[in-house]
């Protein structure tokens, strides 16, 4: 019996060994297993990968300027202008010479030239031109005042008559050279009359006033009254 109890307690010591070591070599087949193949190689013919283009930057062209001939313009040849002088005779138009101008003097014309104009002025311009516009002045004794000729009186607007608007428009005008009256500033307004007063005013006519003997713009300060009374 002990005989067979050995035999027994070998034959299993044995057998779980061997089932051991079976079960430690599984285990290190299943820890360590190799990786997976790599995929296989695409089919040939198949679609490039994109690349970038490559963008040619052309060098400028370097263009040499071509210089442009400029013509200079020639000077005008002056034209002089031949100043007759001839002696007159004794018995010469006094005036002027055989051959001269109008309105000259004797032995030629003064400070004009040939083909001047009649009645000019001795070293005036030629085609005798008109002075520029005078700045206006204020009156003075210096300067003689401007005279009335035409002063066309305001129509009464009916709003001003209904709402009974009496007053004075006083105006600072400038009189030009040429008597004709432009409103400079207003110095007393009244309401619904005043459109009325300016139109008129702008109407009137004078003699221009007088300076130095010539046409002289001046200041005028001129007033119109609106009564209902009158």
């Amino acid at each position: 019996m002990i005989v067979h109890a050995l035999a027994v307690l070998l034959a299993v010591f044995v057998g779980g060994r061997a089932v051991k070591e079976t079960l430690e070599k599984e285990r290190t087949i299943i820890r360590f297993a190799p990786p997976p193949p790599p995929p296989p190689p695409p089919p040939r013919g198949g679609r490039k990968p994109k690349t970038d283009k490559k963008v040619e930057i052309k060098k400028p062209e370097i263009v040499v300027p071509v210089p442009v001939p400029v013509e200079i313009p020639q000077p005008k040849e002056e034209v002089k202008e031949e100043v007759v002088e001839e002696e007159s005779e004794e018995e010469g138009v006094e005036g002027g010479v055989e051959g001269g101008v109008e309105g000259g003097v004797v032995g030629g014309v003064v400070g004009g030239v040939v083909g001047g104009v009649i009645g000019g002025t001795l070293g005036g311009e030629l085609g005798n031109p008109l002075p520029p516009p005078s700045e206006p002045m204020r009156l003075s004794s210096d300067v003689t005042p401007p005279v009335a000729i035409d002063q066309p009186q305001p129509d009464y607007p009916i709003m001003a008559k209904r709402a009974k608007i009496s007053g004075k428009v006083i105006l600072e005008c400038i009189i030009d050279e040429e008597g004709n009256v432009k409103i400079n500033r207003r110095l007393k307004e009244v309401a619904l009359v005043q459109e009325a007063a300016e139109k008129a005013i702008l109407k009137w006519k004078y003699k221009p006033a007088i300076y130095e003997g010539r046409p002289q713009a001046v200041f005028l300060t001129v007033t119109l009254s609106f009564n209902l009374s009158s």
